[in-house]
């Protein structure tokens, strides 16, 4: 074993020889690789370096690179081809590997010892190796083949298993971990890098990666994200040479930045350079450091002593709501806890970490951290945590004791008194212990200094600090001050007495001075700063409680003062030492004594029920006090509430009882019992009148006043008579008090004064003001017309008789001018030789203001042209020539006002009244404006424009009169009338009224209406002369008929038939009537002076530059006036009044020129009804009398009047009247009358020269009537032009008939096509409206017109004005219905048609209809154009199949209507008629189709008509009346001659009576109802009422007789005379059955009336129709009776001629051949035949009626 150790032995010395000779050699190879260690297994970029000479004067070479294995020698291993080196340029910019790694390369170069130098270049090699060790790198350069060596190291890659976390903040801080699967050992600086794979961007992470867990874990902090987007997804890549990257395989997102809130809380500001100051230096630092994560907010003063401020504090466990306190707060502690209440705000404002950096803020925090465990808190100087709640402090009673040492020898070396001042907060255990640890520190220097201790009760409060140290200073005598404060004030406060102190929490020495020796500063920022991390890392608090002392730098002295001995350094630098190693021995002492003489660490606690951390109370084996009783230094406790802390020995907080000084401590300064030491005892404020001294609040002297607790004199002007006083009496005006600290105020003197109150001297009255008492205020002003020349003066010197000053405490003589009003002329100032004291004054002209020293000498050449004279007033002017003499002008804003001839711009200022322009101008409102070249182009337009309008007129207002629509005729008749209501309102603008805007503008715009051309800018076209302007306007009227004429003229050529004389009357009148107010009022223009002057002149309204009467203008206008009245609007007016008297003598006469002639004239009468036609007259008298207004009457009231008046009387006329021909157009004239009335009103009222009121509201008004008025003329318009284009109601077909010959037919017809359309169709009389609308009806609302032709159709106007009216519009379709009655009119009587017409009681020509239209019309009627519908081929037919054919060709259907009779079976309702008699038919038709639709579901559906059933078969018709269960008679004008119906009534009654006869003891089943013939009861029965009949065994037909208007009842001379010769059978018994029949209670059904009461009549016949019936078999088998011979209708006819001539025989045989029944041998009183009255059956019938 010895030799297999020394071979061992000798093999290691081998190797080691071996290695030190190869590395010796390597070594001084002089060259260096960067990065020295590579990856294995990759080719990698190195940088060549060295420093040999030979090396760097080879840079022009070329070099090679290989690596070769190592250990071993150079030859026999593996070597690695030599690779070449390439020489990159100089600059790395494109190359990021040698920017990189340049820095480096010179590091290596200068370490390698060359001084700094370094290649020229770099030179970079390419390389690598394929498994972990050490290399040998040779560099070989060529030629020569000099080489060099160095070692390089090749490791293997890391394999990374995790990175966590996988989500980053884009601002970066993250705690990054990778974990390996291997160790790695940290041969160089480890980076990772964040690559973005699709850009190749990267960053890396600026902080140092930590090697962790043995090399198993890498830490550190990601990087700020800022330049990806905010979804990149980066891979992440490692490095552990910093050069060559790998990537990890993993990847991570971003997530965006939420910045972590904190919140601080002080108790006083920020900027208090103490307590606060240190924390908030503390927050701005974290700031700084966390820049990007978070985001701090403050509060400062947040109180902590007063009353309660959190309400929401009683939610919370914990809560004392009896004593509104947190149960384990300490028992004297009242707290406001607004820290809570900040905390809340905060936590739901989103703050995650809370900083309370004062004591008293401890208990809110603790609870807010229960309530809140997502929240972390931390609090400054207590004890209390929880999980999520930490406790901070430093061992700042380490700095005390250091700085007791300061004090000590600062004393001892001056030789000062060994007293030292100790203020104080409160008396808890943070202060406690640090008083004990100061004294601790001059006892070792001193043992027998003594400490005065002040309690202030509060942080922050400066007025207590500052009270407290000067209590100390000047009671106690103390040479120097410590404080516990948070403000610098005790520091200050020593400095002005000349003593020194030390500070507390900042350097006080820089902000004080040295006075301060020294300060323990607290260094927050470490601790707070680990937390936040620990917050924003996500990690728990977990109750940390840091209590950290000079080892860990959590507090520093500040620099010492240049009055610290240097004995004093040297020894804070020892204990200084020993603090930061750790050996805290302060509270180590053989024995501590405190002031009441017990031991505190001896072998007995002498604390008083000690908490169980207090128990034991020294460290074992020692004689030092544990660390719980260092900190709290509790004498006793109540519970865990330490309610009395310990002082050493030596510390006075009191004056008497502590040791050594037990007997007391006394001062000269102070009496017997005064002590000022222990707490301060002061109030917050010292009351009113009181001021803060060194022993309190006491009040202040006489003349002096208390303010912020200091004692003020008063100052000169104010006075304290009394003690105490809280403020000064200033002196009231009129007196003074001229020194400080006075008790009373003087009176002022006479001839001075004081104005204002805290006077300190009274002043003398100035020239110009007087005062003559004592104790004066305010000296009198001297008034207008007054003057002082000296100060002090008693009164005041008046100027002379109408002289004025020309304002108030003038001082000179001189200063009086005429007085305001009065002006002073050349003539006064030439006598008095210029002197204006003089007198001398005249009044001011009318329309003139003459301003106080008014002169005319002013207004000469020679005269002071700024100085006072006569102004004219705004709307007034007077003439250079004559600047005394003032005009009125018509707009006010024309003249301006001022000085002679001042005229608005542009007016001529030689006009009287600025009435016109100057030449090359024109009148644009207000304002005249210059003429332009466009300025012609108003006067063409209008010029086109009323020539387009007279051709549209010329075209619209002589067409046919046929042609006019009720709509086209009020649209004109509309216009027309709101024509004339504009043309109103140019009359308005007449009359001497004031209107107010926007009326001012609207009857200026609608003056051109009254042909005032001046908005046509005409002025520019004929001059500023009115005479030129006025001529213009005269040839409106005649320029308008030659326009008229030509355009006639033109038409002519055009159309051969033009009518010129009679359609230029019609156009021009039409002109003239529209236009009929403007031309009246053009034409009196030179009359209406309404423009009164001052002087009594007055001024056309229309040209105010005119006088009226004066001058040769106004005398030419005035002739060419009367010239215009006489040719035009008087020739009107005459010929409209002649052809008014004439009219109904021109409308009767039928011949062509009375026609011609209503077509010339018809502008007068065609808008209003035909017995109103005179209303165009009175129309034109009212315009005439409103023009006439402002001409014959000056007054402007009485104009008003008139005008009112006027208007009033036509609109009560208009509304009886009604005279136009639409209801429409009568209630717009007389809605536009009322609002022109209430126009003129507000006009009146805002008028200078009406009545005074609120113009505002009367504006408001006025043009609310104006917009009305619009409004009014506007949707009437509208809406008739849109009924024109869509008229309502439309009717399919229009039935035009002969009431007395066709009515029900034309109804029936109606009925049919109703039916068989579901179309609307007309009928008049159910429109009972004027013959006008009937005609405009069918104009403009129909389809087709049905001309349903009887005899005298056609002679009817009515009838023939609807088919001319048909003809007259094209698009009306007309077809003829012939009946049999009707007669073609012969040749001759179309002719004649004033005869074959009817026209006595209608005159067509009132409604444009002329015989020759009525003749055309016929022709076109009777022409192969029109279609016909005959009766005439349908006679054969049966009952109301005859019109339904007749519907059925109107429809184009064929095949329809047949005469098959349908039998109605037992039980129907029948209805007989005359089936001779079409009107009858059709009676019966439209009766059957009411009753159905008002019986549906209630009466059976079997209803027909005999005439359709049974037809000339006498049986049937006699069974069907037998089985019917109501039979209805139908009495017309042929109903008596009529066998069918007189047999159907005697069946009819037959069957009653029988049915008597077999149920006796019953009455008849009928009951005798009828309706009365009155029109007013019909129409009272609105619902349909049904009697049931009395159910019986045997039934009976009910009869219901209905008579139409054209029957006539029988009479006796019927029954003796007529009905033997008609009827076939026994007479008489028929004539005793019709007689029967006859007593009942007949409905009038009246087909002629409307719809509705066809209705009312139908629901009355359908209430008599029973509702039940029984069909009974003994009925049934009765035959009708046989009163008649059995022959066929056309027998019983072809015999009626011989009936009268028949014998008796024959009336016999007919009656032998009567039925059984009627031979039987009844007893005729039994069974009375004829009954003699009539018998009702219950009340109803009583109640209707």
């Amino acid at each position: 074993s010895t030799s297999m150790e020394a071979r061992l032995i000798l093999v290691f010395l081998l190797g080691l020889a071996f290695w030190a000779l190869a590395a010796a050699d390597i070594d001084g190879s002089e060259v260096a690789l960067f990065p020295s260690h590579i990856p294995a297994g990759k080719e990698v970029e190195v940088v060549v370096s060295g420093s040999s000479a030979e090396l760097l004067e080879t840079a022009n070479l070329s070099f090679a690179l290989r690596l070769a294995a190592w250990p071993g020698t150079r030859t026999g291993f593996p070597v690695q081809d030599a690779r070449p080196c390439s020489w990159q340029p100089s600059s790395a910019a494109g190359h990021t590997a040698m920017a990189a790694t340049a820095a480096t390369v010179a590091t290596a170069a200068t370490a390698a010892g060359n001084g700094g130098q370094q290649l020229p270049r770099p030179l970079v090699c390419t390389t690598g190796w394929p498994s972990a060790g050490t290399a040998l790198a040779e560099l070989v350069a060529s030629p020569g083949g000099r080489t060099w060596t160095a070692l390089v190291r090749v490791y293997l890659e890391a394999t990374v298993v995790a990175v966590t976390p996988r989500n980053l903040s884009i601002a970066g801080q993250d705690l990054v971990q990778v974990s390996l699967q291997a160790p790695i050992s940290n041969f160089g600086k480890i980076v990772l890098r964040f690559v973005e794979p699709s850009s190749g961007s990267s960053v890396d992470c600026p902080c140092d990666v930590e090697v962790k867990e043995g090399g198993l874990m890498l830490e550190t902090r990601s990087p700020s994200f800022s330049q990806f987007p905010a979804t990149a997804v980066l891979q992440v890549w490692l490095s552990l040479n910093s050069h060559s990257f790998a990537d990890t395989g993993f990847l991570v997102s971003l997530r965006p930045t939420t910045k972590l809130k904190v919140g601080f809380l002080y108790v006083s500001s920020a900027d208090d350079l103490g307590w606060t100051f240190q924390h908030n230096i503390a927050r701005l630092a974290l700031e700084d450091r966390f820049f990007g994560q978070l985001e701090t907010v403050y509060r400062n003063d947040v109180s902590e002593w007063g009353p309660n401020m959190c309400g929401f504090c009683a939610e919370f466990e914990g809560w004392d709501a009896a004593n509104e306190k947190w149960a384990n707060e300490p028992d004297d502690y009242r707290g406001t806890h607004e820290s809570a209440v900040v905390m809340k705000r905060w936590i739901e404002e989103g703050v995650k970490v809370i900083f309370a950096t004062s004591f008293y803020y401890q208990w809110d925090a603790f609870h807010m951290a229960a309530r809140y465990p997502s929240v972390s808190f931390v609090h400054a100087g207590g004890w209390l945590t929880q999980p999520n709640m930490a406790q901070v402090f430093p061992r700042v009673y380490q700095a005390r004791y250091l700085t007791g040492i300061v004090m000590a020898w600062y004393i001892k070396s001056h030789g000062l008194p060994k007293k030292v001042g100790y203020v104080s907060a409160f008396e808890l255990g943070e202060t406690v212990r640090a008083i004990n640890a100061f004294k601790l520190g001059m006892e070792r220097v001193d043992p027998e200094i003594e400490l005065y201790v002040i309690w202030l009760e509060t942080w922050v409060d400066e007025r207590r600090q500052r009270l407290g140290t000067s209590r100390l200073l000047a009671y106690y005598g103390v040479e120097g001050i410590a404080q516990h404060t948070d403000s610098r004030e005790p520091q200050l406060v020593a400095q002005e007495h000349g003593k020194v102190g030390v500070g507390y929490n900042t350097d006080m020495l820089l902000t004080v001075g040295d006075s301060v020796l020294t300060s323990p500063v607290l260094v927050w920022g470490e601790d707070y700063a680990s937390l936040v991390q620990k917050a924003l890392d996500g990690e728990s608090f977990d109750s940390a409680v840091r209590w950290e002392g000079a080892e860990t730098g959590a507090w520093r002295l500040s620099a010492f003062s240049s009055k610290v001995p240097a004995e004093a350094k040297l020894m804070v630098s020892e204990e200084y030492q020993r603090l930061v190693e750790g050996h805290d021995a302060i509270f180590c002492r053989p024995e501590l004594r405190d002031n009441r003489g017990r031991v505190r660490n001896g072998p007995e606690n002498p604390a008083v029920n000690p908490v169980p951390w207090e128990a034991t109370h020294l460290v074992p084996g020692t004689t030092c006090l544990t660390g719980n009783v260092v900190n709290q230094m509790c004498q006793e406790y109540s519970g865990d509430q330490c309610i009395e802390h310990w002082l050493l020995e030596g510390i006075y907080d009191a004056c008497t009882g502590l040791a050594p000084k037990v007997e007391g401590i006394g001062s000269p300064n102070l009496t017997e019992g005064e002590c000022f030491l222990g707490r301060l005892d002061i109030p917050d404020l010292c009351p009113p009148g009181e001021h803060l001294t060194l022993r309190g609040c006491v009040p202040v002297d006489p003349g002096f006043y208390s303010e912020a607790e200091q004692a003020i004199p008063c100052r000169p002007g104010y006075a304290a008579p009394v003690p105490g006083a809280g403020s000064c009496d200033p002196c009231p005006a009129g007196t003074a008090a001229p020194s400080r600290q006075a008790v009373s105020c003087d009176l002022c003197e006479p001839g001075k004064f004081s104005d204002i109150a805290a006077a300190s001297v009274c002043r003398s009255c100035e020239p110009g003001r007087f005062s003559a008492r004592v104790g004066a205020t305010a000296c009198q002003i001297c008034d207008f017309g007054f003057y002082a020349p000296h100060s002090g003066a008693l009164e005041c010197t008046p100027c002379a008789r109408d002289m004025v000053t020309l304002s108030m405490a003038e001082t000179n003589a001189s200063a009086c001018v005429c007085r305001g009003g009065l002006f002073r002329p050349i003539a006064a100032a030439a006598e008095n030789g210029g002197e204006r004291s003089a007198g001398g004054c005249q009044p001011c002209p009318a329309g003139m203001t003459c301003p106080p020293a008014s002169d005319m000498l002013h207004l000469t050449a020679g005269g002071d042209s700024s100085g006072p004279h006569p102004l004219v007033d705004r709307g007034y002017m007077t003439l250079a020539s004559d600047p005394l003499r003032a005009y009125r002008c018509l707009v006010p804003g024309h003249c301006p006002g001022g000085p002679p001839a001042t005229c608005a711009k542009l007016h001529d200022p030689l006009a009287v009244a600025c009435g016109r322009c100057r030449e090359g101008a024109y009148e644009a409102e207000i304002e005249c404006l210059p003429c332009t070249r466009a300025d012609t182009a108003p006067v063409v337009v209008a010029l086109l424009v009323a020539l387009g309008g007279t051709a549209l007129l010329l075209w619209r207002s002589n067409r046919d009169f046929l042609l006019y629509t009720n709509a086209g005729i009020t649209c004109i008749t509309l216009l027309a009338i709101a024509c004339t209501g504009i043309q109103a309102l140019a009359v308005f603008q007449q009359l001497s009224v004031t209107w107010f805007e926007p009326m001012r503008s609207v009857i200026r715009a609608v003056s051109l209406l009254s042909f005032d051309m001046k908005i046509l800018k005409i002025n520019c076209v004929v001059g500023t002369r009115p005479v030129f302007a006025y001529t213009a306007r005269q040839l409106i009227p005649p320029a308008s008929v030659a326009a008229v004429a030509s355009m006639l003229a033109v038409k002519r050529t055009i159309h051969k038939r033009t009518l010129i004389c009679s359609e230029l009357f019609n156009t021009s009148g039409t002109l003239f009537n529209v236009f009929f107010i403007s031309i009246v009022l053009s034409c009196l223009s030179p009359f209406v002076c309404n423009l009164q002057h001052p002087d009594g002149e007055a001024s056309m309204t229309a040209s105010p530059s005119l006088l009226c009467y004066v001058g040769n203008e106004h005398l030419t206008m005035v002739v060419i006036s009367m010239a215009s009245c006489v040719l035009v609007p008087c020739p009107f007016l005459a010929l409209v009044l002649v052809f008014t008297l004439r009219y109904p003598k021109i409308v009767s006469d039928l011949s062509p020129e009375s026609h011609s002639k209503l077509h010339a004239m018809r502008f007068i009468y065609f808008r209003y009804k035909p017995r109103r036609y005179y209303y165009g007259a009175v129309l034109l008298l009212r315009s005439l009398l409103m023009a006439l207004a402002p001409v014959l009457v000056k007054d402007p009231g009485l104009q008003i009047c008139i005008v009112f008046m006027v208007l009033v009387s036509f609109l009560i006329l208009q509304q009886q009247l009604r005279p136009w021909r639409c209801t429409t157009t009568n209630g717009m004239d007389g809605v536009l009358t009322a609002l022109l009335l209430v126009l003129l009103l507000c006009g009146a009222l805002a008028s200078e020269s009406g009545l005074d009121t609120g113009a505002t509201s009367v504006q408001v008004v006025g043009t609310a009537s104006f917009v009305s008025f619009l409004v009014a003329t506007t949707i009437p318009l509208a809406r008739t032009l849109w009924w024109r284009l869509k008229p309502d109601p439309w009717y399919e077909y229009f039935i035009c008939h002969h009431k007395a010959a066709a009515a029900a037919q034309a109804r029936y017809l109606k009925v049919l096509l109703q039916a068989r359309t579901n179309r609307r169709i007309f009928i008049d009389a159910d429109n009972l409206i004027t013959l006008g609308n009937l005609f405009d009806i069918v104009k403009c609302q129909v389809g087709h017109l049905l001309v349903y032709l009887t005899r005298e159709t056609l002679s009817r106007p009515w009838c023939i004005g609807e088919v001319v009216s048909a003809f007259a519009v094209k698009r009306v379709g007309v077809t003829a219905i012939k009946t049999p009655g009707f007669r073609a009119p012969s040749e001759d009587e179309l002719q004649n048609l004033a005869c074959f017409v009817d026209l006595n009681n209608c005159n067509l020509s009132e409604y444009g209809i002329h015989l020759s239209m009525v003749r055309v019309a016929l022709s076109r009627l009777f022409s192969d154009q029109t279609r016909w519908v005959s009766l005439d081929p349908l006679t054969e037919l049966r009952g109301s199949n005859r019109l339904v054919t007749v519907v059925d060709a109107l429809l184009g259907v064929h095949g329809r209507s047949s005469d098959r009779l349908q039998v109605p079976s037992p039980g129907s309702v029948v209805v007989s008629s005359d089936d001779a008699d079409d009107e009858a038919l059709a009676a019966g038709g439209i009766l059957l189709a009411k009753i159905r639709l008002a019986a549906v579901g209630i009466l059976p559906s079997s209803i027909s008509c005999l005439a359709d059933s049974a037809g000339d078969d006498l049986e049937r018709l006699a069974k069907a009346v037998v089985e019917a269960r109501c039979v209805i008679v139908i009495l017309s004008v042929g109903t008596l001659s009529s066998i069918p119906q007189l047999v159907a009534i005697t069946e009819l009654m037959e069957a009653q009576n029988r049915s008597d006869m077999l149920t006796p003891s019953a009455g008849r089943g009928s009951t005798g109802m009828g309706v009365t013939t009155s029109m007013s009861s019909m129409t009272a029965i609105s619902s349909l009422t049904i009697t049931r009949t009395t159910e019986t065994s045997c039934p009976q037909p009910v009869s219901i007789p209905l008579n139409l208007p054209d029957f006539v009842f029988p009479g006796p001379e019927y029954f003796e005379r007529t009905l033997p010769r008609v009827w076939p059978g026994d007479a008489k018994e028929a004539s005793c059955l019709l007689q029967d029949f006859f007593r009942t209670i007949t409905v009038r059904f009246q087909t002629n009336l409307s719809d509705d009461i066809l209705e009312t009549q139908a629901k009355e016949v359908a209430s008599r129709i029973p509702r039940t019936f029984a069909f009974s078999s003994s009925l049934a088998s009765l035959q009708p009776a046989r009163l008649f011979r059995r022959a066929s209708m056309q027998e019983l006819c072809g015999m009626s001629d011989s009936t009268s001539a028949a014998p008796m025989g024959a009336t016999e045989s007919r009656q032998s051949r009567a039925s059984p029944l009627t031979q039987s041998s009844v007893d005729p009183a039994e069974h009375p035949r004829c009954p003699t009255g009539i018998r009702i059956v219950g009340g109803r019938l009583k109640e209707s009626l």
